[in-house]
């Protein structure tokens, strides 16, 4: 066989194997090379909910803060009053000169979920399908769905579905979450 014949031969063998992965696997190969970029960007999105790791009540005095009907305290004095802000009637953003930032949320139920639905323009059904039925239960299932979606959950081995449905939560938990990289992500019960 000549030289010419052999090279074409294997341009074809990895033509087919290209293509074939590409069939296969093209869409989660898309999306964990996004994802891996987008952790690169922004090492936030690899973080996910955990617990407070100091329970006690703090003893230093601190600030009464109170917005939509709920009262807390939190152990801070110095809020920056030119940063801190409340936006849409329903989400306080409150910043303190130490860096710290606090973001406190009030709606009516399935709000969020509503909204996603309207402007995605899909009905419950499919998001269903997509999501699950507990992500449908409330916004705050919802949330923690987006919180928990992390880039390494995004493989060439996850089925096509799943990878751009958890793309597309990985897309929104960078738009909703602040992006500080020395920050975490808590979860608190009360």
């Amino acid at each position: 066989m000549s030289r010419w014949k052999r090279v074409l031969i294997s341009l074809g063998i990895v033509l087919v194997a290209s293509v074939a992965y590409l069939w296969l696997f093209g869409t989660q190969t898309f999306f964990a090379l996004e994802a891996q970029n987008f952790a690169r960007k922004l090492p936030f999105l690899k973080r996910t909910p955990v617990p407070l790791p100091d329970l006690s009540v703090s003893e230093v005095s601190g600030t009464t803060l109170s917005y939509f009907g709920y009262e807390f305290e939190v152990p801070w004095t110095d809020i920056d009053t030119e940063k801190s802000k409340i936006v849409g009637g329903n989400k306080a953003i409150i910043a303190f000169r130490s860096g710290n930032v606090l973001s406190v949320w009030s709606g009516q139920p399935h709000e969020f979920m509503n909204y996603l639905l309207e402007q995605g323009k899909i009905d419950k059904d499919t998001f269903r399908k997509i999501y699950g039925h507990e992500a449908l239960q409330s916004d705050y299932n919802f949330k923690r769905l987006i919180l928990e979606t992390t880039p390494e959950k995004i493989t060439i081995f996850t089925d096509s579905r799943t990878a751009v449905s958890r793309g597309v939560l990985l897309m929104v938990k960078a738009m909703c979450v602040g992006g500080d990289a020395n920050s975490g992500i808590f979860s608190v019960q009360g």
